[in-house]
């Protein structure tokens, strides 16, 4: 089933009365003025990839990156969808605008994943360009759980040729907070790999079931390459709360460009004073 529609999406019934549900870019939960990155704290982990590498939560089936695209795109992803069973997707063009964007409502049975396939229709005035697309879900709070991107080259007319995906893992592992965890101290380690670092950085961010973002943090990606493509990055995100309360722990890669985010990883946990 097809649904369109330009908002986010609103909580379930039962959950908290005054939800302020972020915007499908993950930008509009940022601070006016970022503050400066953390340094690596000494407790860091060694610096070693998982093994297994996770598969990502969204993976790009096709179209491949920087596959060259005559309408519609032949969308095929492999995904968890978020709360209510709904995905959503926008393709946002060079400069920034929304070309398209769609929710779309698959059935599944909890966390298992399962294949999104739609044909995506979109209109450009030049020749080609670049472009974005991205798709994102949402828990049942309103927060972003997963979003992930693939750059492509749009035609106005013409024979698409699509690249294959270089593989099928997540582009940002989060390894410390373990899900579930108990966290407590007033600060938050945060630790893991990525394929993604926009100007060496990430931005972490912790929000509550309100949508609230109790606390966010720029933190450096090391410059260390481990292997394939993966970077380990780590920092610590000092927070205040004055009672236990069950958060999303965000990690974005914000680049600038088109959308401005291209990948999010998320894990929940409990935090206590």
């Amino acid at each position: 089933a097809l649904e369109s529609s330009p908002t986010p999406p609103s909580p379930t019934p039962g959950a908290a009365a005054t939800v302020e549900v972020p915007s499908p870019a993950p930008d509009a939960a940022a601070p006016d003025t970022p503050p400066s990155p953390t340094a690596v704290p000494d407790s860091a982990p060694e610096k070693t990839l998982p093994n297994p590498l996770p598969y990502g939560d969204i993976q790009f089936l096709s179209p491949g990156p920087l596959s060259k695209i005559a309408s519609p795109i032949q969308l095929h992803a492999y995904l968890s969808p978020g709360n209510e069973g709904r995905v959503w997707v926008a393709l946002f063009g060079e400069d920034g605008r929304l070309l398209l964007r769609d929710t779309f409502i698959l059935f599944t049975s909890g966390r298992y994943r399962t294949h999104l396939i739609e044909d995506l229709v979109f209109e450009i005035q030049g020749t080609a360009e670049t472009a974005r697309l991205e798709i994102t879900t949402y828990d049942e709070y309103g927060r972003i759980s997963a979003l992930a991107t693939q750059d492509l080259v749009l035609l106005s007319a013409g024979t698409s040729d699509v690249n294959f995906p270089e593989d099928l893992y997540e582009g940002i592992v989060i390894q410390q907070p373990a899900p579930s965890r108990l966290i407590q101290g007033g600060n938050l380690v945060v630790t893991g790999v990525t394929r993604h670092a926009p100007e060496g950085k990430l931005q972490v961010d912790i929000v509550d079931a309100e949508g609230t973002v109790i606390a966010s943090q720029v933190i450096w990606v090391s410059e260390e390459e481990l292997s394939e493509g993966y970077k380990p990055y780590a920092g610590e995100i000092p927070y205040e709360i004055e009672k236990p309360i069950w958060v999303r722990v965000l990690v974005s890669a914000r680049d600038g460009e088109m959308s401005g985010v291209a990948h999010v990883s998320s894990t929940v946990v409990l935090l206590s004073p």
